[in-house]
């Protein structure tokens, strides 16, 4: 092609180029702040500008912490029980959770229930080792049940894990783990 092909091809970009505004896409990590750069080209003889602008996107709450609704409804369901035994609900509590939690890891790793921890630890270790500074505390443990208010219902039909259901405590933490092979390890640990 000849000059004049070319300058008429360019004739055609030259336009186009004032008036791009192109910018990056971005994935957004769900929870993270992203900075997404942002390119705009302005006449052919101004350089690209670069602007950094950032939002915030928070995830829902499912995706956030996907063992929330199990630990919500579990919690429901043992608030139903002690309400109807005349007393206070129970809160759900960061560090207790996390205690629960760290235990139902553990049991999922060795498909076995236990209240007993690696090396013997007990719950009150476990709650230190959270940050819990604990007067009183109960466990209840489970393993199978993947309905949450069934595993409730077993638990008051056991005395003893009744007894902790409506035991004088004020927090609560919940933990759910899946071993290798699915089953479901759960952990109520219960605190003041």
């Amino acid at each position: 092609m000849g000059r004049g092909g070319s300058g008429s091809v360019r004739s055609a970009i030259v336009p186009a180029r004032r008036r791009l505004a192109a910018g990056l896409v971005a994935l957004v990590a769900f929870g993270a702040v992203c900075v997404v750069p942002v390119v705009s080209a302005g006449p052919v003889h101004e350089p690209a500008r670069v602007e950094d602008r950032a939002w915030r996107v928070d995830p829902p709450d499912d995706v956030a912490d996907p063992a929330g609704h199990l630990r919500t409804e579990t919690l429901d369901a043992i608030n139903e029980v002690r309400v109807a035994g005349s007393m206070p609900e129970l809160q759900l509590h960061d560090r207790v959770t996390a205690a629960a939690q760290a235990h139902a890891d553990y049991l999922a790793s060795i498909r076995s229930l236990s209240h007993a921890g690696p090396g013997g630890t007990d719950t009150g270790f476990r709650l230190q080792q959270a940050g819990f500074a604990w007067v009183a505390w109960g466990e209840n443990v489970g393993a199978g049940f993947r309905d949450p208010e069934l595993l409730v219902d077993r638990w008051v039909d056991s005395s003893a894990h009744h007894a902790q259901l409506v035991g004088e405590y004020r927090y609560a933490g919940i933990g759910v783990a899946a071993s290798p092979d699915g089953v479901p390890y759960w952990v109520l640990v219960l605190a003041t």
